[in-house]
């Protein structure tokens, strides 16, 4: 598939977003316009996605979103104060939230990812390239310094890179991480080694200690974990908005602000790191047509 760039889809984005209907009497009694509580885990809000994202919305419905970001979401929802959620679909609370009729079935919106870093020398030689086990692979071969995050996702990457690479001996090059966020990324430097971690906070990382560590592997959907939205249940938790937070699901999930997820870039970089996923709904549904899926 040709490559498009980020320019092209920012544009593509302005020209197929749906109108949204536009909310007419929900205002309160000082006129302020209605609002829907957002509860959005941190990178979302953190890497400035959100920012980008939510003032169309808020322009064509007249709602007002009001953003709180934290590990805590369904706490938050569970004490009624929000509307609507995006987390990790694989976030401990998600199935015991949704299958005890607390929030809707949860919709994938999109993608946030890891990468594999590594020092400038590139010791392995796996800068650039596409396939995150051939880096493993090469990591082993040349018995390069490699940490394994102590976080389990990724733990649980570096096991599927290790079995990819046909379960290798674990030699001295490989370290156990025992430290986790900025204090592993440091580890990892000081040693010289390789790591994964995931691309906003270690991009933060970089910036604020001028970081020897380089991003390596990253364009691989491997790396890329998905996030999904949660419409809280107004019979369980009295004074939710559900046709905002239904509102702003439908938004967030339209072609053209899948696009402009697509097209976002987080400052200082020119990569992509978030990656639409409204696709993994049924697209009939999204684009309001009847029928389902029609292909194999």
């Amino acid at each position: 598939m040709p490559c498009i760039s980020a320019r092209a889809l920012a544009c593509l984005a302005l020209s197929v977003i749906p109108a949204l209907p536009v909310v007419g009497g929900a205002a309160d009694a000082e006129g302020a316009p209605p609002v829907v509580r957002l509860a959005v885990v941190n990178a979302p809000q953190q890497s400035g996605l959100l920012a980008s994202l939510l003032p169309e919305f808020e322009k064509q419905t007249g709602y007002r979103v009001e953003v709180y970001s934290g590990n805590d979401v369904y706490d938050q929802a569970e004490q009624g104060q929000a509307d609507l959620l995006i987390s990790h679909y694989g976030k401990a609370p998600v199935e015991q939230f949704v299958a005890s009729g607390n929030g809707a079935f949860p919709r994938p919106v999109f993608s946030n990812q890891s990468v594999l870093v590594g020092p400038r020398n590139d010791p392995a030689k796996i800068r650039g390239l596409t396939d995150p086990v051939e880096a493993m692979r090469r990591i082993v071969a040349t018995r390069s310094p490699y940490v394994a995050p102590s976080y389990p996702v990724g733990r649980y990457l570096s096991e599927l890179l290790l079995a990819g690479a046909g379960h290798p001996e674990r030699g001295a090059w490989y370290v156990e991480g025992r430290q986790s966020k900025g204090r592993a990324m440091k580890f990892a430097e000081d040693t010289g080694a390789y790591t994964l971690w995931g691309s906003f906070p270690f991009e933060r990382y970089r910036r604020r200690n001028d970081s020897r560590l380089e991003v390596m592997v990253w364009q691989t959907p491997l790396f890329q974990r998905l996030m999904a939205t949660i419409v809280v249940n107004a019979e369980k938790y009295p004074g939710v908005n559900t046709a905002g937070a239904r509102a702003l699901e439908a938004y967030l999930l339209s072609p053209g602000t899948q696009a402009s997820i697509a097209a976002f870039r987080e400052d200082g970089l020119d990569r992509q790191t978030w990656w639409p996923a409204g696709l993994d709904n049924n697209p009939a549904q999204i684009l309001g047509l009847a029928g389902d899926e029609d292909e194999e």
